[in-house]
């Protein structure tokens, strides 16, 4: 489940004009929030409207409330005690990247794998947009824990619907990788890989060999994310925070690259290479998202439990992602695909392991992983 994190529960500072009514019901609620009672935060909250604060520091109040309350949902959670963390979230009155996380984890834990993949891919929508979180460096962390349980959960729902559209449109953990793309502008130095079996857009089925050289230029972001005067935040010795120079979606997308790979739900027949129905449908997908990608190069690499030979299913991983290339091929897809096969040798190192038997372990451990290479383009 999500790893915990200390949050500090701040609030803005009113500005001169909403007078000394505002800022006395911004203190209260601050002790509302220490306090940490649902009801008194709730009435707390709404005396800022009657004493005059405005709009924009009673939606960035309404925020930290939301947060304050997912984090007592998080101790509910904890011990197990899912109904009444959910009956707190119930109670949010703003949008908070942990109010989704946490819903997350209870569905989770009620084995509702798509709706948990669909919060969890939520939440890296609400953590990467300036307008909803402020952007703080001290959230990146955390965000490649729910992008892990957000991939752990789509491979348990057998889909990537969370994620990618059928027509490829992305979003949550795909649309962070979208955008950390669009920021990156390497040459590609057409250089092969030793020892790699790879597709190149003028002879599909011939397999290079050679060296490549990895390389990274991240972007910088031409703007500070935008804050209204009333929006600014205070640590808890009442100094101004200020945001860092990036967002964290530009953070974000860097956590993501750095994942071993984006599991890719694409299933098999039986102890087969050959795609089944729902294989052919999230391929599919894959395949549209790629298109929009127009990168030049990428792996597929395969895995497998580990049931069987350590041989057999070194052998078996490898053809299962030459399928998935050769399916990407026939949609039209002209990049360089890499291919490799792990076999059992490298299981995933899961962040939801408590709550998964043996069959669900395994279930995420047959998988195709994605890797674009940070020379990609």
């Amino acid at each position: 489940m999500l790893k915990r994190i200390p949050l500090v529960f701040c609030l803005v500072a009113a500005p001169a004009a909403a007078g000394a009514a505002c800022d006395t019901a911004l203190s209260g609620l601050r002790n509302q929030i220490d306090a940490g009672s649902v009801p008194m935060m709730r009435l707390a909250l709404d005396r800022l409207d009657a004493e005059g604060c405005n709009r924009p520091t009673q939606r960035a109040a309404a925020r930290r409330v939301a947060g304050a309350m997912a984090r007592q949902a998080q101790g509910h959670i904890r011990e197990g005690r899912l109904d009444q963390a959910q009956e707190i979230l119930r109670q949010v009155p703003a949008l908070h990247w942990l109010v989704q996380s946490s819903r997350a984890d209870i569905a989770m834990a009620r084995g509702q794998h798509g709706e948990a993949a669909n919060l969890y891919n939520d939440a890296l929508d609400t953590l990467s947009d300036p307008a909803l979180t402020v952007q703080r460096r001290e959230l990146v962390p955390v965000i490649r824990t729910i992008a892990q349980l957000a991939q752990e959960n789509m491979m348990l729902a057998g889909t990537m619907s969370a994620t990618l559209s059928p027509r490829g449109e992305p979003s949550g953990l795909m649309g962070v990788l979208q955008r950390g793309i669009k920021q990156e502008k390497v040459p590609v130095a057409a250089a092969p890989v030793v020892g790699a079996e790879t597709v190149d857009r003028a002879e599909p089925e011939v397999a290079d060999a050679g060296g490549a050289q990895d390389r990274h230029d991240t972007a910088e972001l031409e703007t500070e994310p935008r804050q209204d005067a009333a929006d600014h935040l205070t640590d808890q010795a009442g100094h101004l925070a200020s945001p860092p120079r990036e967002p964290v979606f530009s953070a974000a997308a860097e956590a993501a690259r750095t994942l071993p790979g984006f599991y890719l739900p694409v299933q098999f027949e039986f102890d087969s290479d050959r795609l089944d129905p729902s294989g052919v449908r999230e391929a599919s997908a894959l395949a549209a998202f790629l298109h929009k990608l127009e990168i030049h190069s990428f792996t597929l690499v395969g895995h497998t439990d580990e049931v069987g030979s350590a041989s057999y299913n070194l052998d078996l991983s490898l053809r299962r992602a030459r399928t998935v290339r050769a399916f990407l091929v026939s949609q039209g897809i002209h990049a360089r695909i890499h291919v490799e096969g792990r076999g059992e040798g490298d299981p995933p190192e899961l962040k939801g392991v408590a709550l998964y038997n043996d069959e669900q372990r395994r279930a995420i451990a047959r998988r195709v992983e994605l890797v674009v290479p940070k020379n990609a383009f």
